[in-house]
């Protein structure tokens, strides 16, 4: 139900605000190259939403199983483990994403053809080093203050690094990307233990990844960006600011 809601009413209000000459924000000089938050905002905003009223598993972190599961504990104990996040199927599901995402913000620079191949390939190459530098960052964060290597977070690191340069592929440089995936992913770690402190089951770093990473993500054109591929820039587009 929450899925059709967002798909079908909220995203495209959001979709015209953003990228239709008419919304306010494109107006306004709003940039956001492939949805960081159109896509990610929103949707990470909605998964919060969802999981606060849903509420966390059963016997997750001593959230008590009624006495009629009783009989299927051990089973529920099983599907921590599994949906946990700590198993190789999230990070190769991370890397499937990174093909996924190189192909749609290459593909938001309005199309792929010879005569826009400079622009495809910068977007392109922003996304892949974000992406890159990202996964090196947690890895580096948690075998350095961790002493271990985290999966989960090795892949949420990858897809944080990904969505730091949704919004601003199009307006940076490489030198900008890395300190920019950087902090995002840094930020998403933290934003992740400040979940589990407050109790919040979001066994995949959806909140960490998309809500904040994609509200770092939104202020990067305006404060960072410059003219580099003259595509999608609305009239009046506020870019660098810094």
């Amino acid at each position: 139900g929450l899925a059709i809601v967002v798909s079908t009413v909220i995203f495209p209000i959001c979709c015209h605000w953003a990228w239709h000459p008419d919304g306010f924000l494109k107006q306004a000089g709003f940039v956001d190259l492939a949805g960081a938050t159109v896509v990610h905002v929103l949707g990470g905003s909605s998964a919060f939403a969802a999981v606060l009223f849903i509420g966390p598993r059963l016997g997750w972190h001593g959230k008590l199983v009624p006495p009629q599961y009783a009989c299927v504990q051990h089973t529920l104990q099983l599907s921590h483990k599994a949906f946990g996040g700590e198993n190789i199927n999230s990070l190769v599901g991370a890397v499937i994403l990174l093909f996924g995402w190189l192909a749609f913000n290459a593909s938001s620079t309005a199309k792929i053809h010879i005569d826009n191949a400079q622009a495809v390939g910068h977007v392109a190459f922003i996304t892949l080093v974000a992406g890159s530098t990202g996964l090196i960052t947690v890895v580096l964060h948690n075998a350095a203050f961790e002493r271990y290597i985290s999966v989960l977070q090795a892949g949420s690191g990858l897809l944080a690094g990904l969505v730091s340069v949704t919004a601003s592929a199009h307006v940076i440089e490489a030198y900008e990307a890395i300190p920019i995936a950087i902090c995002t992913s840094l930020c998403a770690l933290k934003a992740a233990t400040i979940c589990r402190s407050y109790r919040i089951d979001d066994p995949i770093g959806v909140l960490p990844v998309h809500l904040v990473g994609g509200a770092l993500a939104s202020l990067v054109p305006a404060l960072f960006g410059h003219e580099i591929c003259h595509i999608n820039f609305p009239d009046g587009a506020h870019l660098g600011l810094l």
